[in-house]
């Protein structure tokens, strides 16, 4: 959103009404105005600290993430089966996440205490349950269960590529790219790439404020943006239409997976060889495009990606040798799951280790 310009950053003092900016000092606007790119992480981290912010100064809380319209559109940037959204809702009712943001700031502060990265773990860990990256043949006891289906993941990110590329694919520098030419580039830049991105400069880098020189007016610097809009060909694909399409790609080559409802202990059933990656140099080929996916989405690094969702199935898997004991024991002390910081333990189980969720 910051490299689309959806969101104040890169020019941010374009944004000061003019009145103001020509009244501040040097020194604010060069605080203000930004002279590097956002890394994935800090705009979580100041949204957090404007929450704290409002609510001890001011007592105003933030709510929770408006978690249905949300999770359909991350299903749906994803395209993944809408099957992820019943297993994200039972997992957050397994994990207790509350999707709000925390009530103080402090050490033991982690990224997974972040609303949008708990969210984009569950579908994470949600994925890698119903439909897993490796070939492992897992046989669904009904035809009702969403296991049925089988992702080609070879075949999807081949459709993650193609809506990435999407625009760049048609000559165009591609929305969010101008902010990345190097003098590199230049030379490799068609007519209409030159064209995109001296547009991008104008609209960002120009004042278009009323010039006081009565000789400006005699060196046009071309079509205002207004202008260009009203000669521009045929509208492009908009992200939604493009969505669509990917999905209909992926959705078309869903292979369907045979039913087995004999109660056989050796037959693997979903949830099977549930294997866990504890850093990013763990994920296997068919797996990273979905993390570098899923972690572009929500605006995070891969890495850090990786370690929430490490996180929360060590989590998960504490809760389920909790379930074994109490089934074989009937002892349910000590089970205060909701508390357990993953955290402490992260070293006690390799990523590379495979754990039955079934």
């Amino acid at each position: 959103m910051v490299m689309d310009g959806d969101i104040p950053y890169i020019r941010v003092t374009r944004s000061i009404p003019p009145e103001m900016r020509n009244k501040l000092p040097q020194e604010y606007l060069s605080i203000i105005e930004t002279t590097r790119l956002l890394k994935a992480e800090h705009l979580h981290k100041a949204v957090l600290q404007l929450s704290l912010l409002y609510r001890h100064n001011f007592g105003i809380h933030f709510p929770a993430l408006n978690l249905p319209p949300i999770l359909y559109q991350y299903i749906r940037r994803l395209a993944v089966p809408i099957d992820i959204y019943a297993a994200v809702k039972r997992l957050q009712e397994l994990l207790g996440y509350s999707f709000e943001f925390p009530k103080r700031l402090s050490d033991k502060n982690k990224p997974r205490d972040l609303p949008e990265i708990q969210l984009i773990t569950l579908i994470v860990i949600s994925t890698k349950l119903l439909f897993p990256f490796d070939d492992l043949k897992r046989y669904p006891k009904s035809a009702k269960e969403p296991t049925t289906q089988v992702i080609d993941w070879k075949l999807w990110a081949q459709a993650q590529r193609n809506f990435d590329n999407r625009e760049t694919a048609r000559g165009k520098i591609g929305k969010g790219n101008e902010i990345l030419v190097n003098e590199h580039d230049v030379f490799n830049l068609t007519p209409s790439q030159l064209d995109d991105y001296m547009n991008w400069y104008e609209n960002n880098w120009l004042d278009h404020s009323k010039a006081s020189n009565p000789l400006a007016d005699l060196f046009p610097i071309g079509p205002s943006r207004t202008d260009s809009q009203e000669v521009a060909g045929p509208p492009d694909e908009n992200d939604e239409e493009a969505i669509s399409s990917m999905l209909q790609t992926v959705t078309k080559q869903l292979k369907p997976r045979k039913v087995v409802p004999e109660d056989d202990p050796d037959i693997p059933r979903p949830g099977a060889s549930y294997v866990r990656y504890k850093m990013e140099s763990d994920l296997p080929e068919d797996a990273r495009p979905f993390y570098e996916t899923a972690a572009k989405v929500a605006g995070i690094s891969l890495s850090t990606l990786v370690r929430a969702v490490s996180q929360a199935e060590l989590k998960m898997m504490h809760w389920l040798e909790d379930q074994r004991r109490i089934e074989l024991y009937g002892d349910a002390s000590g089970m205060e799951f909701a508390k357990f910081d993953s955290s402490d333990d992260m070293g006690e189980q390799d990523m590379a280790d495979s754990d039955d969720y079934s």
